[in-house]
């Protein structure tokens, strides 16, 4: 029985699938009763958020019923009741627009004064004797101070509230001043009636005496328990607010959720229980899943054979396990000796000291990824790379590479490296380093050893103080030393230095200025000349000796003075002349020569001496049919002529000239690709052949291009790929004309184009002839007998025919001789295909068998071998002759043998072979220098390598000016190799272009000897290895770069090995955590115990490395640590990889954060109790600024009473003076409150109507000072709708509109405002434009700025546009400013329409 059904827990699945799904039920039911409480939650926010906006609004309105009632209070207590009670009663309603009337009550309690008196007929009404009003009235009498009754029902009808205010005189109580506001207003007023989808429910109550609440107004009946109520208890009377949301409690989603939860509980009790139920079925399973890896794992056991890598399993101690066939035959042993020997026995044992196997790296699951110098079982070695990982069960999987060959290169390149660094130290030139004040930094031995001094001796010394120049006398024999105070690049000069033992030298120098870490320093180069010199004294002298050697050179040699007589003819020369050369020294070259004189020569002859540049020039001489190339060297004394017979190279370059013609005028197509068949080359016949455009790029198409579609895919799978592996490929192929599209048939052959020396591929050639001609006349030929026979004749063909039925094979004599078989030899099929060359016999097969399938001719092309062993070319035209029931009766056709063309054509190849060998060397250069006649020759690359465009030639002096004057030596370096040294030492040197741009040259060069062991000869490649070497300064200059900024003092900087342990930090860890050098390194930071992390244990630490290990770095994480020393502190660690000597590193950086996070903690306390006392300070000023409005509005109140009634000029003009600053203060306090507003109240959002808005606007500053002198015109343009706060919107109007009424220039003909609001789905653009007075371009980043104001002549507070830039920002709005003095302003103000959020 399987072992499964031991378990009883697969005898009751019912049980278990219940259990599962009473489980997933609790945890769904539970989610959705937290996400039921969590929705709740936010309705409550929502409906406490607009319950606090409803309580300050209702404060505000009940307050201008205090307000104009003190006002009312202040006129009649001092001036008693004035007799144009209703115009004041106006005033303060209009002031106090939330106000429905005003009342006068006698002491008596009589109405003796109502304003309006329409719709408040209550004129006689005795409120102490009335039911209604007798509470309110008693109540203000016994506090003596305002009072507001309400909400009550009012006589007048309706309900409302009764703001009194008790009147005093001398004699006692004198009456009321009462303000009705109806509840209708005030409901209006908080918008609580809307009846467009209203978010909220209202309901608004008294509070009675026994605490009992009398309801005044409900905008639906709402339960009390369910709402927010706001209380509203103050001096001005007791009443209650309720408010609850409209917006309906959608149950959808927590139902949805319910259900989802209990279906998903359900799931997962059936899924359970039908999983308990399938233990058998599962056990069968695994049986077929353990089957497939089985053979899975014999698929890659023999995918592990056939590695070219060696693949190594070890056990976690490094024994070798198991090892495939490549691993077993890289290290000579077999796979069972290899079996049970440890990796440290084919490790290489002074490595391993050094560099010991990872273990400890791989049980922790990193891959390893190193080089090693691996030990054969023969005791040979050679370098390996390793890729080794542990597998899951504890093993060790290696891969083992040889990299042997790589590794040698780099040795070598490192090699060449240092050799390249001794360039300093090099034993030919002097080189001298000085600072910017020309003192010697540094010198190499060489310059030492010349001067006779020692670098001690030198340091800090100029030339002068070491008396090695007499700076005035040397000046005096060459005014260019100068040049050496100067911190240009100086060239070759001349010096002469007297060294320490008084010794005279005669050096050439160069200098060059260079900068580092923003220091100038100079490179001076010395070059002794001082044996050159002796040398030349002992030229002067062996004047004989010079021209016993002109005798002896290659070339011609004539020099001639400046009147253009012979002085000199070498015995070349005279031979060339067939002339005595005693004969014409002394005379007139032209006079000798006349006709000479009237060729192009004499002008070449003229500007050489004229110029006094060098000219070399090739001459053709009819008479002797021969080419001459001259060579001029002028100088003042007269020109050298150095001349030669060029005869055969011109003949050998026409010769070259006349190939490439046949190529390109031969009539048949010829072409050239890429081994992947891209066309690099192709003939104009071909060209024309095809049609292919001169306009277009030969190179932009492959083989494929030229074949049609269908075709293409056989070309490039199979035709291709034959000929890669045959060499050659040829048969009759149906040509696509580009241009046409039609089909051109042609005799094609593709054959392989090998280098000459290599053997290796480098292209494929193509040969092909049109065979359009000779398809239209095959029928002819055929038909036609008598013809045919002689054109076979003429033409060499050979025809023959064959009977399917009989098999007998008829042969024309010509085709017996192109086959070399005897004349009447019987011909079989057998024997034919004997003939064949084996590679074209299938060829062969194939064609014959599409002629006898299909009905038409048929071309191809095959090879035999002729009797010496020669392959010859074979031309094969062959059709079928069809009998009625279509059946293929007989074939005949016609060879022609055209071997001859193939050579050609293959000779065509080669030459272009050769061209394509010039092409692949690329960019390096070749040249050569003949020493005997001064020659030089450089290849086309060595041209592009100087920078030298179209030159053909270029001398040896040419040559040498571009050799840095650091490198100048190199020549002479070369040439003193003595010839049984080594000749391909490479060198490296610099190169100068014209354009000054520096190029580092690798060169390898040979010198050849003549017999007597004298280089006669120098040539040699050169390539340019300028990135090369800048990348290798640049990798110099980073690592500097590296050590120094490891060297701060800013930070501090650990590196960590693979296994995390310290191998080097910077003196400011060995400070920041207490610690010495010997106490860290080679321990982790946990190992050496210098600090221990608080609340921060190693399941964190192991949390945070594996962060790093996934994002590749750690930027700034914050610990808080304690060190040894008891001292606490908070770091800022980072963590970065680093790469080097190809093992895994990391750098750590720690930043002491200890006093910033002090400091940080300081300033968050310091925030809190600055933002408590921000909020007691707003509350202070909101207040103080309600309270303070109350008196001016009384104020302004009697101001305008006594306008009214005074008539003296003096009096009016200060009481204008009072009411003007009364407004600005009243208009500054509402400022303060319209602040104080925009700073807490949150966003309302609402559709908002512009015109009604702006409208508002300007009725509201009708006070303003000749308001109704300035032109003000509007235009709206909002057919979209355009939601946003209403009353924020409304702050902004009235402070731009103001603002541009203020600073009006009213002595303009028309002065003007422009309003104009456009609004989109994205916002509304408000555009408010004057032509006032205008502001200056400096003022224009202060006017928003608080208090600020641009003119104190016009009245105003400075704060207005300070609360305008913050509504904007509230609202998330933008605004650009334009404005001109004296011409006007413009505000584009941009507000985004929140519809989405309505």
């Amino acid at each position: 029985m399987p072992e499964f059904n031991k378990h009883s827990v697969f005898k009751k699945p019912l049980l278990y699938g219940f259990l599962a799904f009473l489980l997933v039920l609790i945890i769904t039911q539970t989610i959705t009763n937290q996400r039921f409480k969590i929705q709740n939650q936010n309705e409550q926010h929502k409906v406490n958020e607009r319950a606090l906006e409803l309580e300050e609004d209702l404060q505000g309105i009940l307050g201008q019923s205090s307000t104009a009632t003190q006002t009312l209070a202040f006129i009649v207590e001092n001036y008693g009741i004035p007799n144009n009670f209703d115009s004041i009663a106006q005033l303060l309603i209009n002031s106090n627009k939330n106000i429905d009337a005003l009342e006068l009550v006698n002491k008596d309690g009589v109405i003796t004064h109502v304003y309006p008196l329409a719709g408040n007929e209550v004129l006689g009404l005795n409120i102490f004797k009335d039911s209604i009003g007798k509470d309110g009235a008693i109540t203000t009498l016994e506090r003596k101070d305002y009072f507001t009754a309400g909400p009550i029902y009012l006589n007048q009808g309706g309900s409302g509230f009764v703001g009194r205010r008790p009147l005093f005189n001398d004699d006692g109580f004198n009456g009321f001043v009462a303000a009705v506001i109806k509840l209708s207003t005030v409901i209006n007023a908080v918008e609580i009636d809307s009846l467009d989808d209203p978010q909220f429910y209202y309901q608004l109550a008294k509070i009675n005496p026994n605490k009992t609440e009398e309801v005044f107004y409900s905008s639906k009946d709402i339960s009390k328990g369910e709402a927010i109520n706001v209380s509203l208890t103050t001096s001005q009377g007791e009443w209650k607010l309720y408010v609850i949301s409209n917006q309906p409690t959608s149950y959808s989603t927590i139902i949805i959720f319910s259900v989802l939860g209990f279906l998903l509980s359900l799931v997962c009790g059936i899924l359970v229980w039908f999983l308990v139920r399938q233990p058998f079925r599962l056990n069968q399973l695994v049986l077929q899943k353990t089957k497939l890896l089985n053979e899975s794992n014999n698929k890659l056991k023999t995918l592990v054979e056939q590695a070219s890598d060696g693949i190594f399993l070890t056990s976690s101690t490094g024994v070798i396990s198991d090892v495939n066939i490549s691993g077993a035959k890289m290290l000579g042993y077999t796979i069972n000796e290899l079996i049970g020997i440890n990796l440290k026995d084919i490790y290489d044992a002074e490595e391993l000291k050094h560099n010991p196997i990872k273990f400890k790296e791989l049980k922790a699951g990193h891959t390893i990824l190193h080089e090693r110098k691996m030990i054969r079982k023969d005791d040979s070695s050679f370098y390996g790379e390793i890729n080794a990982k542990m597998t899951p069960n504890g093993d060790l999987l290696g891969i083992l590479r040889d990299i042997t060959e790589r590794k040698e290169l780099e040795l070598i390149a490192e090699d060449n490296l240092q050799k390249f660094s001794k360039a300093f130290n090099s034993g030919f030139v002097g080189m001298v380093i000085k600072d910017d004040n020309k003192r010697f930094l540094d010198a190499n031995s060489y310059f030492l050893d010349l001067i006779g001094y020692t670098l001690e001796e030198v340091k800090g010394k100029t030339i002068s103080e070491l008396g090695l120049l007499d700076l005035e006398e040397a000046l005096k024999k060459n005014p260019a030393i100068s040049a050496f105070g100067s911190s240009e690049r100086v060239g070759k000069i001349e010096l002469e230095f007297k060294t320490k033992k008084g010794e005279i030298l005669h050096l050439i120098t160069s200098m060059e200025h260079y900068e580092y870490q923003n220091k100038k320093y100079s490179l001076s180069t010395y070059i002794n000349q001082t044996d050159r010199k002796k040398a030349d004294l002992e030229i002067r002298q062996s004047e004989i000796k010079y021209r016993e050697l002109t005798e002896r050179i290659s070339d011609a040699f004539i020099a001639i003075d400046r009147h253009w007589n012979y002085t000199y003819i070498n015995a070349r020369a005279a031979k060339i002349l067939n002339i005595d050369p005693k004969i014409l020294i002394g005379k007139n070259v032209w006079e000798e020569y006349p006709d000479f004189a009237k060729t192009e020569a004499y002008s070449f002859f003229h500007d050489a001496m004229k110029n006094q540049t060098y000219i070399k020039f090739e001459q053709y001489h009819p008479q002797f049919d021969s080419w001459i190339e001259n060579k001029l060297y002028p100088s003042p004394e007269g020109i050298t002529v150095y001349f030669r017979d060029v005869t055969k190279k011109k003949k050998s370059d026409q010769e070259n000239q006349k190939l490439i013609a046949i190529i390109e005028n031969s009539p048949d197509f010829i072409g050239l690709t890429s081994l992947e068949g891209n066309s690099l080359y192709l003939n104009e016949a071909g060209k024309k052949l095809v049609g292919f455009s001169a306009e277009k790029d030969i190179t932009e198409t492959s083989i494929a291009d030229f074949f049609p579609e269908e075709y293409g895919d056989d070309i490039i799978n199979k035709h291709l790929t034959y000929l890669h592996k045959t060499g050659v490929w040829s048969m009759e192929v149906p040509f696509k004309n580009f241009k046409t599209n039609k089909i051109v048939p042609a005799e094609f052959s593709g054959f392989i184009i090998r280098d000459k020396i290599s053997n290796e591929p480098i292209g494929i050639g193509c040969i092909a002839f049109d065979l359009t001609e000779h398809k239209r006349s095959q029928h002819e030929i055929l038909d036609l007998q008598t013809k045919m026979d002689a054109a076979i004749r003429i033409g060499k063909i050979g025809y023959w025919d064959y009977d399917i039925e009989t098999e007998n094979a008829n042969w024309s004599p010509r085709l017996y001789e192109i086959y070399n078989v005897k004349p009447g030899t019987t011909i079989t099929i057998p024997l034919l295909e004997n003939l064949i060359h084996p590679d074209d016999v299938d060829l062969h097969r194939k064609v014959l068998k599409e002629t006898i399938v299909e009905n038409g001719t048929h071309s191809y092309t095959y090879r035999i071998f002729d009797n010496n062993g020669s392959i010859k070319y074979l031309h094969i035209e062959m059709e079928a002759d069809f009998n009625e029931d279509n059946l293929p009766v007989k074939l005949r056709g016609t060879v022609v043998d055209i071997t001859e063309q193939k050579e050609a054509n293959n000779k065509i190849l080669e030459l272009q072979n050769k061209m394509d060998a010039a092409i692949r060397i690329g960019k390096i250069g070749y040249w050569d220098w003949n020493l005997e006649n001064n020659l030089v020759e450089w290849s086309n690359e060595m041209f592009e390598i100087y920078g030298i465009p179209d030159k053909t030639s270029i001398t040896l002096e040419e040559a040498i000016e571009f050799t840095h004057p650091d490198d100048s030596n190199v020549l002479a370096e070369v040439l003193s190799r003595k010839q049984d040294e080594d000749q391909t030492i490479p060198t490296i040197y610099k190169i100068c272009l014209k354009d000054k741009t520096v190029k580092h040259i690798l060169s390898f060069n040979e010198n050849v000897y003549n017999n007597e062991g004298k280089p006669i000869k120098l040539h040699g490649t050169s390539m340019d290895i300028t990135k090369s070497v800048l990348a290798e300064e640049a990798l110099r200059e980073n690592k500097e770069k590296f050590t120094k900024a490891f060297q701060t003092n800013l930070m501090g900087m650990i590196m960590l090995d693979s296994e995390r342990k310290v191998i080097e930090a910077n003196d400011v860890v060995y400070k920041l955590l207490g610690v010495t050098r010997e106490g860290l390194i080679g321990n982790t930071i946990m190992e050496s115990a210098v600090a221990v992390m608080e609340n921060y244990d190693d399941n964190e630490r192991e949390k945070l490395w594996k962060h790093f290990l996934k994002h590749g770095r750690v930027i700034n994480q914050k610990f808080k640590i304690n060190l040894k020393s008891g001292r606490k502190m908070s770091l800022s660690v980072s963590i970065e990889s680093l790469f080097f000597n190809n093992k895994q590193n990391y750098l750590v950086n720690l930043i002491d954060d200890t006093k910033r996070k002090e400091a940080e903690e300081a300033l968050e306390l310091q925030n809190i109790q600055l933002k408590k006392t921000n909020s007691e300070l707003d509350s202070f000023v909101y207040s103080a600024s309600h309270e303070l409005r109350a008196p001016l509005a009384s104020v302004l109140g009697l101001i305008n009473l006594i306008l009214t009634e005074e008539n003296k000029p003096s009096l009016v003009t200060n009481l204008n003076m009072m009411e003007k600053s009364i407004i600005r203060l009243d208009d500054f306090i509402k400022d303060i409150i319209e602040y104080s507003r925009n700073k807490h109240l949150k966003v309302n959002v609402e559709t908002i109507n512009f015109t009604n808005l702006i409208e508002s606007s300007i009725e509201s500053l009708w006070y303003l000072e000749n308001t109704n002198k300035i032109n003000i015109e509007i235009s709206v343009n909002d057919k979209v709708s355009f939601v946003s706060d209403s009353k924020r919107i409304s702050i902004v109007l009235n402070n731009f509109i103001s603002n541009a009424i203020k600073y009006h220039d009213i002595e303009k003909k028309a002065p003007s405002i422009w309003l104009d609001v456009t609004t989109t789905k994205k916002e509304a653009i408000i555009i408010i434009k004057d032509n006032g007075l205008g502001i200056e371009e400096k003022e224009i980043d202060n006017i928003f700025n608080m208090f600020y104001r641009v003119s104190s002549r016009i009245m105003g507070s400075g704060i207005g546009l300070f609360i305008v830039k913050e509504v904007l920002t509230k609202l998330n709005g933008s605004m650009v400013v334009e404005s001109k003095l004296g011409e006007g302003s413009m505000f584009t103000i941009k507000i985004p329409n929140e519809s989405g959020r309505k």
